[in-house]
């Protein structure tokens, strides 16, 4: 039943989910982030294009943790966007991490996590003696960096020698990271020519488009028994986000939209085409050909008269498909020739 009364938008078209109750999907990513935060405690790369969810996911594990692991004590987990933070060097960078770590009230509590943050780190010595505090009280800080490029992009202040240092602390458990990048952290290693081992020791999740069933929780936002949206919009909205998650709230947002104001499914996706703009996507290989061969055989179909029957149809893509292997160099017009000659009236009589 839709809750034809809902006043407050469900879906979000900017920025990262911050609503845990609005958070969708993502079972098996955050499976696996739970399950190294409590068997080897090993450092993980969530990797995935602009505006597929990791700024989401990475913020949906420092603000549930606390649900989902067993010993629940021995973990402090922590977000940092790192644009937001604006760490232009080694020290706003530890202190940016001191500082989100104090905030906390689980830390404020206790004093011997508490104490050492107090005086904010202002190099490595002293950033590695609150570690070496929090690590004799058996609590492990887990510092979801977002936005890690801004980083990457100041190789003057973070070198070579900053990165073996964070990889000593994550080898000595002193510190554990979930760090969000667009890329591998081997490529950034690759392209800015940092030699150190730190880019070798994550484990690398790819993080792809929603599976079905997640993509209709999301449109049955904000409770799958009171849906914001009717069965029809919902459709619509699976049509036109297809799987990607920026996308899906951006239709659905654009349907609610037009539900509110009364306006037309028509305007509504005029609404979504303008805000689908700039949004990379990255299709399967399976898709993508697919998608090609229907598109090949709409413009074989095309060539061969515009005619809708199947002979004229084959006729235009063996014409397509000579034109390529003479394009591509397989084949040379004699080749050509001969093939057209004894295939051309075969072709003719069997689909007439």
């Amino acid at each position: 039943m839709t809750n034809a009364s809902a006043s407050v938008c469900p879906f979000a078209v900017g920025g990262k989910i911050t609503d845990r109750k609005s958070f969708i999907g993502r079972r098996d990513e955050i499976e696996l982030i739970i399950s190294h935060m409590q068997s080897d405690r090993a450092s993980l790369s969530i990797v995935g294009d602009r505006r597929i969810g990791k700024s989401s996911l990475i913020y949906h594990i420092a603000q549930t943790y606390e649900d989902r692991v067993i010993n629940v004590d021995q973990f402090v987990v922590i977000y940092l966007s790192l644009q937001q933070a604006n760490c232009r060097n080694r020290e706003s960078f530890y202190q940016a991490i001191a500082a989100e770590l104090l905030k906390l009230p689980k830390v404020q509590v206790r004093h011997e996590l508490a104490d050492p943050l107090r005086v904010l780190p202002s190099d490595e010595i002293t950033f590695e003696s609150i570690l070496q505090a929090w690590q004799a009280a058996k609590v492990l800080p887990v510092v979801c960096l977002d936005d890690f490029e801004e980083l990457l992009d100041r190789t003057d202040s973070f070198d070579k020698n900053f990165y073996d240092y964070l990889r000593s602390l994550i080898t000595s458990q002193k510190l554990m990271l979930v760090i969000a990048s667009r890329k591998p952290l081997i490529v950034y290693s690759r392209q800015k020519k940092l030699t150190s081992d730190f880019f070798n020791v994550f484990t690398n999740k790819r993080l792809t488009e929603f599976k079905d069933d997640e993509a209709k929780d999301l449109v049955r936002l904000p409770h799958a028994d009171h849906p914001a949206l009717g069965e029809e919009k919902r459709t619509l909205a699976l049509q036109w986000g297809d799987h990607h998650p920026c996308l899906l709230q951006i239709a659905a947002w654009c349907l609610w939209e037009a539900k509110k104001l009364d306006h037309s499914h028509e305007w509504a996706k005029r609404q979504f085409e303008e805000r689908k703009l700039g949004i990379p996507r990255r299709q399967s290989p399976l898709k993508w050909t697919l998608q090609s061969v229907i598109r090949l055989g709409s413009f074989g179909q095309a060539i061969g008269d515009n005619i809708d029957d199947w002979g004229n149809f084959v006729k235009g893509m063996f014409i397509l498909l000579l034109i390529v292997a003479m394009g591509t160099g397989a084949a040379n017009w004699q080749q050509v020739k001969g093939w057209f000659d004894n295939t051309a009236q075969e072709i003719k009589q069997n689909f007439k």
